[in-house]
């Protein structure tokens, strides 16, 4: 099912970095923890990576969760299409073991 707006996964992508499973690492034993600062951060290179892979395949046109493919070692993943004028590609979003 394709996102409401095609730029919602930049969305999806940000909250993943910023505050969903995709964590930096951390220096408090609490993963909860983090300053504003390395939130802020984490949130502008999210940014910079989804204006990087729209420099590179062109503006999103439609997006959505898809399932699979999945790797063997993944620990947590989400898959994301993304649907351009010229491309499709699936962004991958995980950690594996």
């Amino acid at each position: 099912m394709p996102f409401e707006s095609p730029g919602a996964w930049r969305d999806v992508f940000r909250r993943q970095v910023t505050d969903g499973f995709m964590h930096s690492a951390h220096r408090f034993p609490d993963p909860d923890v983090r300053t504003p600062a390395e939130i802020r951060g984490a949130g502008e290179l999210a940014d910079s990576v989804a204006d990087l892979i729209e420099a590179h395949l062109g503006p999103v046109r439609s997006a959505g969760d898809v399932n699979g493919p999945y790797l063997v070692d993944d620990i947590w993943c989400r898959n994301l299409l993304l649907v351009t004028d010229n491309w499709a590609t699936i962004l991958h979003l995980g950690f594996s073991d």
